[in-house]
């Protein structure tokens, strides 16, 4: 496999997982220590050593961010179909 194929691979599986899973309970990151960001953000480095990751890949903290403004997005656009 070529390194692109790779890095998109991970990204559809890893981060997607990762992504998900803290934005999925919103209140779950808020009580998330620095310790437990701290930790999910050692799976992208080591991932990044391995060479299964892009060298400049975006942290944890800024892919939830970016997840959770999407929601909170959408959120706004669809408000006004439900009653």
């Amino acid at each position: 496999m070529t390194p692109a194929s790779v890095h998109i691979i991970f990204k559809s599986v890893v981060v997607a997982k990762l992504v998900y899973a803290a934005t999925s309970a919103s209140s779950w990151w808020g009580f998330a220590t620095a310790d437990d960001r701290k930790r999910l953000q050692a799976v992208i480095r080591c991932d990044i050593r391995s060479g299964l990751c892009e060298q400049h890949h975006k942290t944890v903290e800024e892919l939830v961010e970016e997840a959770d403004d999407t929601i909170n997005n959408m959120s706004y656009i669809l408000r006004f179909l439900v009653p």
